[in-house]
């Protein structure tokens, strides 16, 4: 069992995002009462994630949105778009939408806008795919440095609980960072990583951590769009 007890540590953040559907920088006056993240990384970098999360829905609402911080904030030949997105909501198909704004977001316009959801708690499950999340560390290290909380959640959430299964155990215990510099506390036992904030997180909040693993076990992905960089950089 090896738990991280953080100070400051230096990460790079994604400012919050907007899409064309949500209000620019206004938090939803819906409200996440319990977020529960599990998520599946593979060796090769495949992360699936499958979220559950009971929204309070006030009055007149059609539904929710989910925005994706997609551009790698420390590689900038490198993306990580989002495949595979199935919703529910209280265990039916739900309607979605998907658009891809400036470089750096997705949004998912999750509802029908012609139909009006009764007010109360509903229960949304949001299963999503990216690729190519391990990046280079110090030598004989591959980092996995990654928001697990994003900072496009417009509403607030109340009670945090994520889980991560690791292709392999992490060489140290993890980084883990609230916001811009509060420090938070991710337990990592063999091959599992688990994090919970029960004091909740306000809209646009990330929740990072950096977990750092053997290059001889793990190794660092090259991302879409670099060898065609690299090849260009070799003809000029």
């Amino acid at each position: 069992m090896v738990v991280a007890l953080v100070a400051f540590v230096s990460v790079f953040f994604l400012p919050p995002l907007s899409s064309t559907f949500a209000d620019t920088g206004q938090p939803d006056t819906a409200s996440i009462t319990t977020y529960r993240a599990d998520m599946d990384l593979a060796q090769d970098g495949t992360l699936t994630t499958t979220e559950d999360l009971t929204v309070q829905m006030p009055p007149g609402k059609h539904g929710i949105f989910r925005i994706f911080d997609t551009a790698d904030p420390r590689r900038r030949d490198v993306d990580h778009p989002i495949s595979g997105v199935v919703v529910t909501r209280d265990g039916q198909d739900e309607t979605t939408e998907t658009t891809t704004g400036q470089r750096g977001t997705e949004t998912v316009r999750i509802g029908d806008p012609n139909v009006v959801l009764d007010p109360g708690e509903h229960q949304y499950r949001i299963v999503s795919v990216t690729k190519d999340v391990f990046e280079p560390g110090v030598r004989g290290e591959t980092l996995w440095w990654w928001d697990i909380v994003g900072s496009g959640w417009q509403m607030r959430m109340d009670d945090v609980t994520v889980s991560v299964s690791l292709p392999a155990e992490p060489l140290r215990a993890p980084d883990c960072v609230i916001g811009d510099n509060t420090p938070c506390t991710a337990t990592v036992d063999g091959r599992t990583m688990t994090l919970d904030i029960p004091g909740g997180l306000d809209a646009f909040t990330p929740v990072t951590v950096r977990l750092a693993f053997d290059s001889s076990a793990i190794s660092a992905n090259d991302g879409p769009g670099r060898w065609p960089v690299v090849i260009l950089k070799i003809l000029l």
